[in-house]
């Protein structure tokens, strides 16, 4: 079993077998024993996550005292971030872990860039589900720079205008300033191409015969039980046959 190898699973292990990828290594047979000293050493967690934020920031005002009542204020602030997450949970399991990443979306489908399901061998090819981008695998290029990057880059602008007002009893502040973001990524759409940020939409992508390979459908098989992709299949885009 390779599971559950951090130690507070004894209260959780199998009664009949070992709880951990290392234990029947370096301990006893037994059901019950302990973790000795000098006999293992690290490991890992079933879960792990690390996040980054770079940002970068241009900021220019003007400031002028107008009188000896009135000041204003103006200027631009650009901010540029690079952020990056990554986390992934029991990461032995291969293709089978469980994987997050904030990065420009790429697909994951090896050196063939065919998923392992419409492939002729039915099998995961090197690089293929391993949460990380490698050469050849198709990705969006979210900020135009022709690599593929494991951060996406959001800009930030705001320009405002300030003046505050000072008398002996009192201060008044009036100003106006304006944001805009561009995230530099891609959001939801409904499958009219209608933005829809807040609800996602998901078809199955078999084409105009509406049967997938996972379908295990005879109708969609040649004569070796291959599945055949028909027109529209796996291209990624929404037909009104989906």
């Amino acid at each position: 079993i390779k599971f559950y190898q951090d130690p507070y699973v004894d209260a959780y292990r199998p009664s009949f077998f070992v709880d951990s990828l290392y234990y029947g290594d370096f301990f006893g047979s037994y059901i019950i024993s302990n973790w000795s000293e000098d006999r293992a050493f690290g490991g890992h967690d079933r879960f792990f996550s690390t996040s980054q934020a770079v940002t970068n920031e241009f900021r220019f005002d003007i400031t002028s005292q107008i009188n000896d009542r009135v000041r204003a204020r103006m200027g631009i602030d650009l901010k540029s971030h690079k952020l990056n997450f990554y986390e992934v949970e029991n990461p032995w399991g291969g293709i089978q872990a469980f994987r997050q990443r904030f990065a420009e979306q790429w697909d994951d489908f090896g050196e063939d860039g065919i998923q392992w399901q419409y492939s002729e061998s039915g099998e995961p090819d090197r690089g293929e589900g391993n949460g990380q981008w490698d050469k050849g695998e198709s990705f969006d290029d979210f900020n135009g720079n022709n690599k593929w990057d494991d951060f996406v880059e959001p800009l930030e602008l705001a320009g405002y205008f300030q003046t505050v007002y000072e008398l002996p009893w009192m201060v008044v502040d009036a100003g106006m300033r304006v944001d805009a973001v561009n995230y530099n990524t891609k959001i939801w759409s409904e499958p009219n191409g209608k933005y829809s940020p807040t609800k996602p939409w998901f078809w199955e992508d078999c084409g105009k015969d509406r049967l997938c390979a996972s379908h295990n459908n005879p109708d969609s098989q040649d004569l070796e039980g291959v599945h055949q992709i028909d027109e529209g299949e796996n291209d990624g885009i929404w037909s009104s046959w989906s």
